[in-house]
Formats: C-alpha cells, sequence, structure tokens
C-alpha cells in the first residue's frame, strides 16, 4: 500500500457524543483526545509522513467561557502525553495558527516544543486559534510588507507537503477552511461517525479508500 504523505484530520463530533451519551464537555473531549493519540501512532506506523489536526479553530475561541476553559484544561493535561507520543516516535511539532491567543502558560510550552523539535522529519501540524481564510490574509500581508510568495508565509513552512487525505468525522460534508492553501487537490474523505467513535480499523477504512484513487492534481 502506498501511503498518503500527508494526512489531516477534522475530528468532529465530540459535542454530539457529549449529548448522545448524555455526559458532559469533559469526558467527550477525554475520550476524543485519547482518540486523537492513538490515531497518530497508527498513522505514523503506516508511513505517513506529516499529519495535521484541527485542534482548536479561531472561531472557537467565540464559545462559552466555560467550554472554553474545559478545553483549555484538556489540551493542558493532554500535552504532556502528545509530548511523550513527540518524542517516542522522534516526530518535529509545528503549531498552525494563533497561539498567542491563548493562556500563556499553554502559549510558551507550544514555542517550547516548536523549538526542541525543529530538526526531526516526520510532522505533527496542531491547528490551533486557525482559520484558513484568516492564515491566507496573515500571508499576504506579511508578503507585502516582507517580501516572500504567499505559501513562504504562511503558518506552516514549504517543507510541509499538500494534505493527499483530509479525513472529516462526524458526518459533516465541508472542509472548514482547513489549511485552504495546502488543500486545494486533497482527497475527501467523510464519515458519519464521531470522533470519539471514530476507531482505528475505521481509519485504516479510509487510508485503503484512498489507495486506490486515481489523482490528476488538475490535469
Amino acid at each position: 500500500m502506498v501511503a498518503p504523505k500527508h494526512v489531516g484530520i477534522i475530528p468532529d463530533g465530540n459535542r454530539r457524543w457529549a449529548k448522545e451519551n448524555l455526559k458532559n464537555f469533559l469526558p467527550a473531549y477525554s475520550s476524543g483526545g485519547d482518540n486523537l493519540v492513538n490515531s497518530l501512532r497508527y498513522l505514523f506506523s503506516r508511513g505517513v509522513e506529516c499529519v495535521s489536526f484541527y485542534g482548536f479553530s479561531l472561531k472557537n475561541f467565540k464559545r462559552g467561557e466555560v467550554e472554553k476553559k474545559i478545553i483549555f484544561k484538556l489540551i493542558d493535561n493532554y500535552f504532556s502525553k502528545m509530548e511523550a507520543l513527540v518524542d517516542e516516535l522522534n516526530l518535529r511539532v509545528i503549531f498552525a495558527g494563533r497561539i498567542e491567543k491563548f493562556p500563556e502558560s499553554l502559549f510558551k510550552k507550544f514555542k517550547e516544543i516548536e523549538e526542541r523539535t525543529k530538526d526531526r522529519e516526520r510532522v505533527v501540524i496542531p491547528l490551533i486559534g486557525y482559520d484558513g481564510l484568516d492564515e491566507l490574509e496573515f500571508a499576504a500581508e506579511k508578503s507585502k510588507k516582507n517580501g516572500g510568495t504567499l505559501r513562504e508565509n504562511l503558518f506552516v513552512p514549504t517543507s510541509v507537503p499538500p494534505v493527499d487525505l483530509l479525513i472529516r468525522t462526524g458526518d459533516e460534508h465541508r472542509v472548514s477552511g482547513y489549511l485552504t492553501y495546502l488543500t486545494t487537490y486533497s482527497e475527501l474523505y467523510f464519515s458519519k461517525k464521531l470522533w470519539p467513535d471514530f476507531s482505528l480499523r475505521d481509519l485504516q477504512s479510509a487510508l485503503d479508500w484512498y489507495t486506490p484513487r486515481e489523482r490528476r492534481f488538475g490535469e
């Protein structure tokens, strides 16, 4: 099987899963976080070189203060698990988005792990405080001010390949501004399952679906 170089994940459905299972947001996001760690380990074991995922969109900052505090706390709690996985698999971490909008304690952790892992080859990219149009506007303004192409001024460096396979759970059929510049020719895989219920078997099904695709890149 020829693995995609870059797999993107939109892990949608945590809040709906909480409602359907009569739980509050905390166990829903906790289950989703565990699933993400397992999914990352599996994808890299299958030969994928880069995995990106939506962690927190720029628009999510508009959510209620209670829910945001829960999410920030979970991000902080899962940071140690993610850091252990990153070191175990020798991954580079690149955060895409407006990470300066997060609490100072999280912002410092984000910058520290980026610096510590910058020389590694395989990459994991959390989209944190991210919006596709915001990234393009940011890159355009930076290009105008400092020079360079639009691609050279995106949140992610030019070494990051385009997204080959974009997986979205939760039965939503849209890309929600996901790495807009890098998803022009992505193969889109949609699952009806909510993210906490999306198993490794489901993940393998997505990879199997991708393998026979004939990619023409607009030609």
